[in-house]
């Protein structure tokens, strides 16, 4: 079942990504802080879902994922995840899908409502009908939040799939989630999923905040309360037995370089640098 929500949020966000990106084909407003390019967003989103769907299907095809009914053995882990590994515990592993969706979905809406609101009002205090223009902002917003969701997904996904390593669940006796084992979810630890999503909203929603508001007295509670949700993920997934701690810090930093660079290679004043995400990574080109 979450396997399947996680790719139904990739295909909606992909979706806003592509179906949004032809509106802002026009010239922007020269006040806006950031501004998308139909060319590069409609590429950049293709080739990496283009490799997500190839890691889907190599998935599919492939058969290690089976369990042999062994237990992992513990003396095989470094010290630092050995130290902090715990058994599964179903309990939190719920709470931390409820703290990645609150870390994904809180931070688009301090920064969309707002944006939102201020299109419709400014097409009632001109007495018309609200045009595209109003919504601008909203609209790009919208359609960077959704690309940062979708990179980190689909890289993350990409990165599970050929590195393979068993989840911390596995090395106890205690009985393993039987989805997992059937799902060959078992064997997908590194790095953690929900940590990347977490932090790539969180990172990219702050920012964009920060960016569109910067006088307003809200942006050190807004980016403190999506850091303290992302965080929140990744000590769930280490205390639920999903992840060890190399896995969540390895996702923390992949989330946070893409909601980063995500809001980053939109911006106004980078006209000058061309900052690409990659399917397995980014690029960063400054033309003098």
């Amino acid at each position: 079942m979450m396997i399947f929500t996680r790719r139904l949020t990739l295909t909606l966000c992909a979706f806003v990504t592509l179906a949004l990106s032809p509106l802002h084909a026009q010239p922007k407003t020269s006040s806006a802080p950031f501004t998308l390019s139909l060319k590069k967003d409609i590429t950049s989103t293709a080739a990496v879902l283009t490799v997500y769907t190839g890691a889907v299907l190599y998935e599919k095809l492939n058969s290690s994922s089976d369990w042999n009914g062994m237990l992992y053995d513990k003396s095989s882990l470094n010290g630092f995840d050995a130290f902090f590994m715990h058994p599964y515990n179903d309990g939190l592993n719920t709470l931390s899908n409820v703290t990645v969706g609150a870390a994904d979905v809180l931070p688009y809406l301090a920064v969309a409502a707002p944006l939102l609101i201020t299109g419709i009002q400014q097409g009632k205090n001109e007495q018309r009908k609200g045009t595209y223009d109003d919504y601008r902002d909203f609209t790009t917003a919208t359609v960077i939040y959704a690309e940062s969701l979708v990179y980190a997904h689909a890289i993350n996904y990409t990165l599970k799939t050929f590195i393979s390593r068993a989840r911390p669940f596995m090395y106890y006796d205690s009985l393993a989630p039987s989805d997992r084992l059937s799902s060959g979810d078992w064997d997908r630890s590194f790095p953690s999923g929900h940590t990347a999503m977490a932090f790539a909203g969180a990172v990219c929603g702050s920012y964009l905040f920060c960016e569109y508001f910067p006088d307003s007295k809200w942006k050190v509670p807004v980016t403190l309360t999506s850091l303290a949700l992302a965080g929140t993920t990744a000590v769930l997934r280490v205390t639920s037995g999903n992840h060890f701690a190399t896995d969540v810090i390895a996702g923390a930093v992949l989330g946070s370089v893409i909601g980063v660079l995500t809001p980053l290679s939109h911006h106004a004043s980078t006209k000058n640098t061309q900052v690409s995400i990659l399917p397995l990574g980014f690029s960063i080109k400054h033309e003098m």
